[in-house]
């Protein structure tokens, strides 16, 4: 019985190979691979030095789930494509538009997942991979600029990408999900990365919220060595104001090896002028006649909390009353306490993680720190903190109190 099913599968295979795209569509065979049963990935080469502007992929033989795809060019250039979809024997995915302009393809990686069951599991699958081809077909090594003729002026050099840091966040050990928020002053941006540091994290997902409100989704799923780079990642559109961005990842790091926490640093290419497009110009002010100075270092206390020992958390509520403030700052008294990080809650509702991690000692304060945007009502703070010390001292060691101060 199983050598009758395996005959009528390769025989609907080799059917199915037949009937391949037709010349006079566009589509040109790139490639195929014969794929595996279960979960698994793969990845399919491409010999054709041509540029594609599309491709699609067609299933031969046993239905195959494809999940992802990761397209890579000539250039070294990558383009992830979720598809996520059961794909019957026979049938096409489909046509996905390839980024910019046409482009060389060297190489299809695929994760995907077969859906035969039973004695059926003999006849494996195979995946083609087609192309249509972009204008001017034929993919060089390297184009080369057409000789210069007398008159013509001379080709501007491309200035450097300027990657500016725009914020970090330690990440805790397993599973976990974390924001890092970007303030609009920060400029606007076209492309943005990360770099893994301390320790090694696998990105899952990432999540950029833009300043009008739109969420642009980017799969990574790679695991990174510390001290290693993302891959670039493009935003879709014009340069745009970048709010926050919100990572799903893993530390990599055992608990028996905890010996410290992968750091993710969000780096992004900053657009000649971007300062100018984002922050409104100041109005000079005539000479004769100066504004008078705003009253500098001018700290107000918001209110205090007696905290307790170990580690643990704490709030102080801040009545609207208060004010605007545009930078928070602690003081210890009593004894010290390590102060590990806050988040500032606003009137609006939005939220805002500082990390301090620094031994206060007691009579002394925290580094100011500058609160994102324009001056904001304060609602609450919550901070995280542990408070050293020996336990059998802790009857005769006084309790740390915390005062949280605010500049308007």
């Amino acid at each position: 019985m199983n050598r009758v099913v395996c005959a009528v599968g390769i025989a609907l295979g080799i059917c199915l190979g037949l009937a391949s795209p037709a010349s006079a569509q566009g589509w040109v065979l790139l490639g195929e691979r014969k794929v595996n049963i279960n979960a698994e990935k793969d990845v399919i080469p491409v010999n054709v030095k041509k540029t594609f502007k599309k491709i699609r992929l067609q299933v031969i033989g046993a239905p195959v789930h494809i999940m992802d795809l990761e397209l890579h060019f000539a250039n070294g250039g990558k383009q992830d494509v979720a598809i996520r979809k059961d794909i019957s024997a026979g049938s096409y995915t489909r046509a996905i538009d390839i980024k910019g302009d046409a482009r060389h393809v060297t190489k299809v990686r695929m994760v995907y997942r077969t859906k035969i069951r039973g004695p059926r599991r003999l006849v494996k699958a195979r995946v083609r991979v087609y192309g249509m081809q972009g204008e001017g077909g034929e993919a060089g090594p390297t184009k080369q600029p057409d000789a210069a003729k007398p008159g013509d002026k001379k080709p501007v050099k491309a200035k450097p990408v300027e990657w500016v840091l725009l914020g970090q966040k330690k990440v805790d050990f397993g599973a976990d999900k974390d924001t890092i928020p970007v303030t609009i002053k920060e400029g606007v941006f076209k492309r943005i990365k990360f770099k893994i540091a301390g320790q090694a994290a696998k990105i899952w997902d990432v999540k950029v919220h833009f300043g009008n409100g739109e969420v642009h989704d980017v799969q990574v799923r790679k695991e990174f060595t510390p001290n290693s780079w993302t891959r670039v990642i493009d935003l879709p559109g014009a340069a745009r104001v970048i709010k926050k961005v919100t990572l799903l990842y893993k530390s990599r790091v055992r608990k028996p090896l905890q010996r410290g926490r992968a750091t993710l640093q969000l780096y992004g290419a900053r657009v000649e002028g971007s300062d100018e497009a984002v922050k409104k110009p100041v109005a000079e002010k005539p000479v004769d006649k100066p504004a008078p100075a705003t009253p500098m270092g001018k700290w107000e206390s918001l209110g205090s909390r007696k905290v307790g020992w170990n580690v643990d958390r704490d709030t102080i509520p801040v009545t609207v009353a208060e004010g605007r403030f545009r930078q928070l700052r602690m003081s210890v008294t009593g004894n010290k306490i390590h102060l590990m990080k806050l988040k500032v809650v606003y009137g609006n509702g939005e939220e805002t993680e500082l990390t301090i991690n620094k031994l206060v000692a007691a009579g002394a304060k925290s580094p100011p720190l500058d609160l994102p945007g324009n001056k904001r009502i304060v609602k609450k703070v919550v901070f995280w903190y542990k408070t050293p010390g020996r336990r059998r001292l802790r009857r005769i060691q006084p309790q740390a109190t915390v005062t949280l101060w605010g500049m308007k």
